[in-house]
């Protein structure tokens, strides 16, 4: 429930935050590809090779180094997107009370952010807060597609970020190497995550700018 506040929200369009997320998430998708190249490389360099060669090998060494700045550079830049993805949710959110449906929210434009960085909470708190803005912005019953979407983009995101993060032991060749395919696998699950959210952030932009629209065409909103 959202507490009863007399203070007047002005809606505040979320495309140029939209616009900005949009950026960092092709920038995110082209270090991830750039990842998996690399990972590709390196099960080739790996294969062939004995356990006492990881850290004697020139060519794996070298690929090694070159797989950990393409790691950082990739953090690097998923933390930045994190940062424009969370200012964009919350604008998001906070336009909810100037188009006078923030009833239908389950959480307040802080906790819409906040909810990704509570343990345990962040698995499931994040999905409701992204279906019940677009169950708000819903303009045209399209809901069941948006679910769809938003449903998708989060089970494809946790698995690729959080729920198979473990390394297969003990440490032989055979499962350094299968390690690196489950590494490369969670990759492409990562590449898939960024091109729904890439969507997701479109479309739910555009939902919300048509509901003022809307709204004030109709006379219920100035």
């Amino acid at each position: 429930m959202q507490d009863d506040s007399s203070v007047i929200v002005l809606f505040k369009s979320a495309t140029r935050r939209a616009m900005t997320v949009k950026v960092m998430l092709v920038i995110y998708f082209i270090c991830a590809i750039l990842s998996i190249i690399v990972s590709f490389r390196k099960i080739n360099i790996y294969s062939g090779k004995t356990i006492s060669q990881l850290n004697s090998d020139m060519d794996i060494l070298k690929i090694s180094q070159l797989s950990q700045y393409a790691g950082l550079l990739q953090l690097s830049v998923f933390c930045i997107t994190v940062i424009f993805f969370s200012l964009w949710i919350f604008r998001i959110y906070q336009n909810m009370s100037a188009l006078e449906a923030s009833d239908y929210l389950r959480m307040t434009p802080g906790w819409a952010v906040g909810w990704y960085f509570v343990p345990i909470a962040n698995l499931f708190k994040p999905y409701q807060g992204m279906k019940d803005v677009w169950n708000a912005c819903d303009t045209e019953y399209d809901k069941q597609r948006g679910h769809s979407l938003i449903k998708w983009w989060w089970i494809i995101f946790l698995l690729s970020h959080q729920i198979f993060s473990y390394t297969i032991t003990p440490p032989t060749m055979d499962n350094v190497i299968l390690n690196l395919k489950i590494s490369t696998g969670l990759a492409f699950l990562d590449v898939i995550s960024t091109v729904l959210a890439f969507i997701l952030v479109t479309r739910l932009t555009k939902k919300q700018e048509k509901k003022r629209q809307t709204l004030v065409s109709n006379g219920d909103l100035t």
